[in-house]
């Protein structure tokens, strides 16, 4: 997160036109998290360091083809946290070739690799914080999309994906989705998406609605979303979930605020239970190639646990402040 805050880029120029560029980001983030393991009945809080440095690259072949990478890593320290420290805590890596077929029409391939130490970095469709678990993802994408008017397009896209959780079975999905996005106002735009997912167990639908609103210096987007899995929480059986969702950001001459709260609905075998997430994040460009930037997520989600005695809920808050070397 906090290498996302700002992007640095250097360029090789080849025949007196861009052909290739490079953009590294080096951030170094002081944190505090009040509950590190995610655990409603034995809450370890403490506070750290996190640096994190990553590479994106981007060569264009001619004025139709271009291939882009991100390689990332980050590594973690926390302080009076017992044996908590973590290198990496998280990393990735992902490639992706564009090949435009014509003027309106646009075919992307997509493959990427992600590790974290919270298995929540990567369900991102659920809401939900496993805790302290380590996980394992490989993704893979084939994106067709074809311009059909001013802001407007519509597009089919194949995905595949595996997961796999700390001491679980590694689970398998693919999915293929529609989408179409045109504006309904001068200010304002609707995507639609909407599809199948075959996984481990059997399949699923999946869909959202996203309305987003431009303004000056402000982008407000609304999103309602369902996804049907088997193993989103690596656990045996279907997941449904429901997502309610909004974003709000501001940009202005170096400034930018964000504010992204949602609500998750998780039901399995007829039970439900809610995660609520906040993410707040603010930073600013000082000059170029220096960002000061900061972050607050809170979280929150319902824990079945088997004595009633004990906090039926998982609460967390995450504090970062820190600085981002790099700029474009």
């Amino acid at each position: 997160m906090a290498a996302g805050l700002v992007s640095a880029a250097g360029t090789a120029e080849a025949q007196g036109a861009r052909r290739f560029e490079n953009t590294p980001t080096l951030s170094a983030f002081a944190t505090y998290d009040s509950n590190i393991l995610s655990d409603p009945a034995a809450s370890v809080s403490g506070a750290g360091l996190t640096a994190e440095g990553s590479l994106a690259s981007r060569f264009r072949f001619s004025s139709r083809t271009a291939l882009s990478s991100e390689l990332s890593l980050a590594a973690e320290k926390l302080f009076d946290a017992g044996e908590f420290d973590a290198f990496p805590s998280r990393a990735a890596a992902r490639l992706s070739l564009e090949r435009r077929l014509s003027p309106r029409t646009t075919l992307t391939a997509r493959g990427g690799w992600s590790y974290s130490q919270r298995a929540g970095e990567l369900l991102v469709d659920t809401g939900l914080e496993p805790g302290r678990i380590e996980a394992h993802q490989l993704t893979g994408s084939l994106d067709l999309d074809r311009s059909i008017g001013p802001e407007s397009d519509v597009g089919l896209e194949y995905r595949v994906r595996r997961l796999a959780l700390e001491e679980r079975e590694a689970g398998l999905s693919h999915s293929l989705e529609g989408h179409w996005r045109r504006p309904v106002s001068q200010k304002t735009a609707l995507e639609l998406r909407l599809g199948a997912q075959v996984d481990d167990v059997s399949p699923g639908a999946i869909g959202s609605a996203t309305l987003t609103r431009t303004l000056q210096h402000v982008v407000l987007s609304l999103r309602y979303a369902r996804r049907q899995t088997a193993f989103s929480t690596g656990e045996d059986g279907r997941v449904t979930t429901d997502t309610i969702g909004a974003r709000l950001d501001y940009s202005r001459r170096g400034l930018f605020l964000s504010a992204e709260p949602s609500l998750h609905r998780n039901e399995r075998d007829g039970e439900a239970f809610d995660a609520i997430s906040v993410r707040i994040q603010a930073s600013i460009r000082v000059r170029a190639g220096f960002t000061l930037g900061s972050y607050y997520r809170y979280s929150t989600q319902e824990a079945r646990l088997a004595d009633p005695s004990e906090p039926d809920s998982v609460e967390r808050h995450v504090f970062g402040a820190g600085i981002t070397l790099g700029g474009r």
